[in-house]
């Protein structure tokens, strides 16, 4: 769930577990972790992590997750690590920038083939930036300890997919609706126009203005201190920003928020 600046609030915690909690019976480590002994640890979260920063990951037996975004190891030994993750990481990307899964279907006989033959499904419709082609294709890799950042997660940081984040930083800083909005392929922001309940929301109703454009504009008269009047153009835009120009030079810019009030 995302709020009104795309800030994750709610996440998925189906298959979370509480830090510094007994193992259950079926998160007993494998052996190729760290003491390979298979017992039982006083925090299994925290061994996951601390093997992956190792470049040796831990492994669980449970089979769980959306079929289009599992892992080939999950259909094909039912063993999961934090490189399973990545892989789905992958799949999510390609999901927000193209709308699909890489790997359709609806029934396991025909989706799980595909993903063990990595026969990702690329759009033919549209074009990709190639920077979000390129982390894809580093994410979804058969072999899990080839995906990006299962040795170093800084590897994966590093991409510039995320440049000009700041991952130890305030995420509420990012600008993710402006970011969405310039990125967002106009097929799918159509198609969320088409399928919206109420279409007159601003929300919906501006989604087609292109970005970098303003959503509404509008022309003010004013005297000046000599009783001269002078004409401001005002425009707003989708982020809340509004400018204001006198003829074709721009004079200044006001940032709307919740407490902005007209006078």
């Amino acid at each position: 769930m995302l709020d009104e600046n795309y800030n994750i609030k709610v996440i998925d915690f189906g298959d979370a577990k509480k830090e510094n909690e007994p193992p259950l019976e079926d998160e007993v480590p494998q052996p190729n972790g760290p003491g390979g002994d298979g017992h039982p640890t006083d925090d299994f979260a925290n061994e996951m992590m601390s093997s992956a920063s190792e470049g040796g990951m831990d492994r669980r037996g449970t089979l769980v997750g959306t079929m289009n975004y599992l892992a080939p190891e999950m259909i094909q030994s039912q063993e999961a690590s934090m490189a399973t993750d990545l892989w789905a990481l992958g799949c999510i990307i390609f999901k927000m920038i193209t709308g699909q899964v890489p790997f359709t279907g609806t029934q396991n006989y025909t989706v799980f083939p595909k993903i063990n033959n990595r026969e990702i499904e690329w759009p033919t419709q549209m074009e990709i930036d190639p920077v979000c082609r390129d982390i894809i294709d580093k994410l979804i890799v058969l072999n899990p300890m080839d995906r990006l950042g299962a040795s170093n997660f800084a590897a994966l940081k590093n991409h510039p997919f995320f440049q000009g984040i700041n991952f130890n930083g305030d995420m509420s800083k990012i600008g993710m609706r402006k970011v969405i909005r310039e990125t967002e392929p106009l097929e799918i922001r159509q198609r969320r126009v088409t399928n919206a309940v109420d279409p007159t929301l601003p929300e919906f109703r501006y989604a087609l203005v292109e970005p970098g454009k303003p959503i509404l504009t509008g022309l003010l008269l004013k005297k000046n201190r000599f009783f001269m009047k002078q004409e401001r153009r005002f425009e707003l835009y989708m982020e809340g920003t509004i400018k204001y120009f006198h003829d074709k030079s721009q004079k200044g810019t006001m940032e709307l928020t919740k407490n902005s009030q007209a006078r």
